[in-house]
């Protein structure tokens, strides 16, 4: 059983103590990032965007909704060993960055009336009808509504949210929840022309990072590395989503089941090769009962 949340693991486990388990924080399904188009009102001003980060209570969704079962400072790339390189620890993001984990309605407030917004707006999310996406929409609703943003949840069946975001229409002030791609050699959300590019970014800081990538990815690789490390800054600090705290997920295997070790993908496009290499040892099933 691959990618269970914390309450389904624990269920699992409960019923079938002799299964392993892993935890890791996902890099490629965590978290759904809540982003409007930045290239038009309101969201194109960051105060509105740095106001909508204030706003939301990202320790108190970790600690209440994720059980604690997580970790806020992991987006877009986390401390597991293959983005390490990427990775920027808490302590050394600048202050425009931390500041936007902490909650500070007041300060949220007062920074959408200096962007002109003294009484706030009205915004709609689309999002695809997940039970578990509704529930934490549900949680950013109510934040943003203590700062007089109006937020309204708009859910379709898969096909049709596939269909909305992959053609790209989103209209302006509209909001989008989805999964943003990032991984290092694809960072796809910060694309203009592609459509996992849900927030319409389009800054020429990324053109020359995606430009050194390309030179730099084979012959340079620790240099390309601290482009990208760098990058990751600078769109954090840019503010052009909802930052949020990332859930442990969980992986459960029987102890038969040899040469797996709780991983969930080993590639970016060949995502399921280790199931080649896995085995089912029949003898320890069958000693166990099973």
């Amino acid at each position: 059983m691959r990618m269970l949340t914390l309450d389904d693991a624990q269920l699992l486990l409960k019923q079938c103590p002799d299964m392993e388990s892993a935890k890791f924080i996902d890099p490629v399904f965590n978290p759904n990032t809540v982003a409007g188009r930045i290239d038009a009102p309101p969201f194109d001003d960051i105060r509105v965007r740095q106001a909508m980060n204030l706003a939301v209570n990202q320790q108190e969704i970790l600690d209440e909704y994720f059980s604690g079962d997580g970790e806020l400072y992991e987006w877009p790339y986390p401390s597991i060993k293959s983005f390490q390189p990427f990775h920027t620890p808490p302590e050394e993001l600048p202050e425009e960055v931390t500041m936007l984990y902490t909650y500070n309605p007041d300060k949220a407030r007062q920074l959408l009336a200096d962007a002109g917004y003294p009484e706030g707006f009205k915004t709609r999310c689309i999002a695809s009808n997940i039970p578990t996406t509704i529930d934490y929409l549900s949680l950013i609703k109510a934040y943003l509504a203590d700062v007089n943003i109006d937020m309204e949840i708009v859910p379709l069946e898969a096909g049709a949210f596939t269909g909305y975001y992959f053609g790209r229409n989103q209209k302006a002030g509209e909001m989008l929840c989805t999964t943003a791609i990032v991984a290092p050699d694809t960072p796809l959300a910060l694309n203009p022309i592609v459509p996992f590019n849900y927030a319409f970014i389009d800054d020429p800081y990324y053109d020359r990072v995606f430009e050194a990538q390309g030179r730099e990815i084979v012959f340079n690789p620790n240099y390309w590395a601290q482009i990208i490390k760098e990058m990751n800054v600078y769109q954090l600090a840019s503010a052009w989503g909802i930052w949020n705290p990332m859930p442990y997920t969980y992986n459960l295997w029987w102890p038969w089941v040899k040469e797996y070790y709780g991983m969930s993908l080993i590639a970016w496009a060949r995502t399921h090769e280790f199931i080649k290499m896995i085995w089912v040892d029949q003898a320890l099933k069958k000693s166990m009962g099973y």
